[in-house]
């Protein structure tokens, strides 16, 4: 089983990440200087003491403003539950979300530097200690800003979070939202409306993510043909599927593999 931090480290003397994305959740603890961040295409900045927080979803370009650049990067594996209410921060964008949080004045660094050493010391019980520590980041990002599990509170949300686990792991297939409100019980407008509250997007474009998000992993992890590709992640043909993967990711397929399959720990 994969270890739910998949990467936990101090870094300094970064000037700059061009557009990239990472197949995991990714926290950034900025412990000293001023960035620009920009996700998806909006733009925000950090200093001391924030957070930076971004999906799995969510390619992400960092620009340094001072020279005294100095972070903390926690990645965190993209298997971890669909659903639980501490984890929706990385799955869902409800309105007025923002990807970047002050965190000046709370534990926030002190449970990070836990686990950094957890991390490095790899002992039976390190998995279990760094889910705990996790767990407890979150609840600390939480409490500091509660309008992160508001969504949660939602009377759909348990419905809403079954059908985000099973699109993605069942991206391949075709699904109607008719088709899906009589699976969930629900009514089409009832899916769709409660649907984009939680997560701040559409069910379809949210199985269209899921399918982009698998398509970069294996350009960037096999040796596939993009024809297989298409095939595998559920897109109706060639052309579609390289159109749409230009729109979201702005390159096409065969560059993105060029790119990225030599750049994967950026």
């Amino acid at each position: 089983m994969e270890c739910i931090i998949t990467t936990a480290q101090y870094t300094e003397g970064i000037t700059k990440k061009s557009g990239h994305y990472h197949d995991r959740h990714q926290l950034i603890y900025i412990e000293r200087g001023r960035v620009l961040v920009s996700v998806n295409g909006r733009c925000f900045e950090a200093s001391e003491g924030c957070v930076v927080i971004t999906g799995r979803f969510e390619q992400h370009s960092i620009t340094v403003l001072s020279d005294d650049y100095k972070r903390y990067v926690l990645r965190i594996s993209a298997t971890s539950a669909v659903g639980d209410r501490l984890y929706s921060i990385f799955y869902n964008r409800p309105s007025g979300f923002s990807n970047v949080l002050d965190m000046s004045g709370s534990d926030a660094l002190h449970i990070i530097k836990e686990i950094v050493q957890e991390k490095q010391r790899g002992d039976t019980f390190c998995d279990n200690m760094l889910e705990l520590l996790l767990k407890r980041l979150l609840i600390s990002l939480c409490r500091k800003h509660g309008e992160l599990l508001s969504p949660t509170n939602d009377d759909g949300f348990e419905k809403i979070s079954a059908l985000q686990r099973r699109l993605e792991t069942e991206f391949y297939q075709t699904f109607t939202l008719e088709q899906l409100s009589r699976d969930y019980n629900m009514s089409v407008s009832y899916l769709s409306h409660s649907f984009k509250r939680i997560t701040g997007t559409s069910v379809m474009n949210y199985l269209l993510q899921c399918r982009i998000t698998a398509a970069k992993l294996m350009l960037t992890h096999t040796e596939m043909a993009i024809s297989e590709i298409v095939d595998s992640c559920g897109f109706s043909d060639s052309s579609n599927f390289s159109r749409t993967f230009k729109q979201i990711t702005k390159m096409s397929p065969s560059r993105f593999r060029r790119i990225f399959s030599h750049n994967l720990s950026s």
